[in-house]
């Protein structure tokens, strides 16, 4: 099985954009979005400074990791459905999730609930997000690789039947 997640433009390029202004160091934070007919849409992403940047690991403490979610949705209107919907991270080098991204996501899916999203950033000269999402399966988990979608944020995404104006090309 894979999953898709729609990602707008402006949250992808941000996202590579972030990961190459620390080219030899592993940054990461949040994402924020919501689901829509059963597709995790990702609306923005937020930043959360590693307490000790390296370039082989990103560790996001929970504390201000929260916090920063907090005061991000505490800004938004009562009505927008914007809440948590994983994590993302870069990867200096040219390689996707590791083993120990993919022990997090299914972590963070015992911990937090269906249907979270784990975003690695390949910044290099072919930028890519590579991602894997944790669904509960039968009182277990199961991680599952993600189809990275790409869609401009000023269209519908019922425009054009199940989304968007798609793309699959990336940032």
């Amino acid at each position: 099985m894979t999953a898709r997640i729609l990602f707008r433009h402006d949250v992808a390029t941000f996202l590579v954009g972030a990961a190459r202004a620390v080219p030899r160091t592993e940054t990461g934070g949040i994402l924020v979005g919501h689901r829509e007919d059963g597709i995790l849409v990702v609306t923005h992403a937020l930043i959360v400074p590693a307490p000790i940047p390296a370039g082989d690991r990103y560790v996001r403490l929970d504390e201000p990791a929260g916090l920063l979610l907090r005061d991000f949705l505490d800004q938004r209107e009562e009505s927008d459905p914007a809440g948590y919907v994983g994590e993302w991270h870069s990867h200096p080098g040219a390689s996707g999730p590791s083993a120990i991204d993919r022990r997090v996501i299914h972590d963070l899916t015992l911990a937090v609930g269906d249907g979270l999203a784990l975003i690695v950033v390949r910044p290099n000269h072919n930028p890519r997000l590579v991602g894997r999402v944790g669904t509960i399966h039968r009182g277990g988990v199961r991680v599952f690789k993600a189809e990275i979608v790409v869609f401009e944020p000023h269209r519908n995404l019922h425009q054009t039947g199940r989304g968007t104006k798609e793309r699959t090309e990336q940032p």
